[in-house]
């Protein structure tokens, strides 16, 4: 009997670890069948086995698939993928995300933090705030990363869409920072857009400690659109890990096709670990796309053994002014100029922008 009784409680306890699908049937912030309460539902459940959170809200228009946040969401542990794009419904402009969340009124405000958690997945979701992100009571985080590794945001067919929100994806906060991110996928996003595919402020993305960290793929159904965006990547200063960027495929003010184009700012800054001595660790920027109002769009420094090859291009408006590079480039890396790109990649100078600034016919040299 007590035989019985052991295994009766070990089937219970298992069945509580198990995988299990929770799903979201209500656009109200809380309660029965809502997004906070299936986020409770899969943290209660346990780290061995990953969950799966769901949408099938019944009302498929825009503001039936819209959540609005009194608070910020439960804190995301380990092994759950929230899943926006298994909901019904035309996805957001550009984007493939189809479920909206929204900020309340309140500064500085996180969406959803992964803390010290691992293997977490976030598709199909579109991270929206109200008002100026550059305002300062428009402090808002859509992704909060504290001492977390594993962490996929955005994937083929399950992007996510940031339109508003001043910081997209970060490790570094009003009250924190210094915490590592480690391993961290980021790919098939769209950033700085709104629904309506009319640039929106904000959309940047922050880490410090990084390594091992990919934005992109080789496949261009894997790479992010940055409009208006500062990506601002800095090196973990362990030398162990395998890389620190692999940055492939991805547009900065263009669309997916790279033939419209957004006069705006906005590019991607990686400072690279100064004292990584056995130079084992990579940086790559493989065919991406650049164009920018500003100067230093591409801006790497103290990248030890970077491979940047000529399938990248950026156009500058306007043209770059030739200047001495800043002394803080890695002795290994190419010569750069002030815009930062190497020799190896082309620059190219488009023709003139039309007056909206949207369409780009140049060819292109790659």
């Amino acid at each position: 009997m007590k035989n019985v009784l052991l295994f009766l409680m070990t089937m219970i306890g298992y069945k509580a670890a198990a995988a299990a699908d929770f799903v979201v049937t209500t656009n109200a912030d809380s309660g029965p069948g809502s997004l906070r309460t299936a986020i409770l539902q899969a943290n209660a459940n346990g780290t061995a086995s990953p969950d799966l959170i769901r949408f099938n809200l019944p009302v498929t228009t825009v503001a039936g698939r819209t959540i609005y946040l009194n608070s910020s969401l439960p804190t995301l542990t380990s092994y759950i993928t929230i899943d926006g794009s298994t909901q019904v419904g035309a996805p957001f402009g550009i984007s493939l995300a189809r479920v909206v969340l929204v900020a309340p009124n309140v500064s500085p405000f996180i969406y959803v933090l992964i803390d010290k958690a691992t293997n977490v997945n976030l598709y199909g979701l579109c991270f929206r705030s109200m008002g100026d992100p550059t305002m300062s009571d428009r402090d808002h985080y859509a992704i909060g990363l504290k001492g977390s590794s594993h962490i996929s945001i955005g994937t083929i067919n399950k992007g996510n869409l940031f339109t508003g929100v001043r910081n997209a994806i970060t490790n570094k906060f009003w009250d924190h920072q210094g915490d590592s991110a480690i391993d961290i996928t980021i790919q098939g996003n769209v950033f700085g857009m709104q629904a309506d595919n009319t640039p929106s402020k904000g959309g940047n993305i922050t880490l410090t400690q990084a390594a091992n960290l990919t934005i992109g793929a080789d496949d261009p159904s894997y790479g992010n659109v940055f409009v208006g965006c500062i990506v601002d990547i800095t090196q973990s200063p362990n030398s162990s890990h395998a890389f620190f960027a692999d940055i492939r495929l991805n547009r900065f003010n263009l669309d997916w096709t790279s033939t419209i184009s957004y006069k705006l700012p906005g590019g991607l800054y990686l400072a690279g670990n100064n004292n990584d001595s056995r130079h084992t660790t990579k940086t790559q920027l493989v065919g991406n796309h650049f164009i920018s109002t500003a100067g230093g769009i591409v801006y790497p420094n103290y990248c030890t053994k970077p491979s940047l090859p000529a399938t990248s291009w950026a156009s500058i408006r306007p043209a770059p002014v030739a200047r001495h590079p800043p002394t803080s480039v890695s002795k290994t890396a190419s010569t750069y100029s002030w815009v930062a790109m190497p020799h190896k990649n082309k620059i190219v100078s488009p023709v003139p922008l039309p007056p909206n600034g949207r369409v780009y016919t140049s060819s292109r040299t790659n």
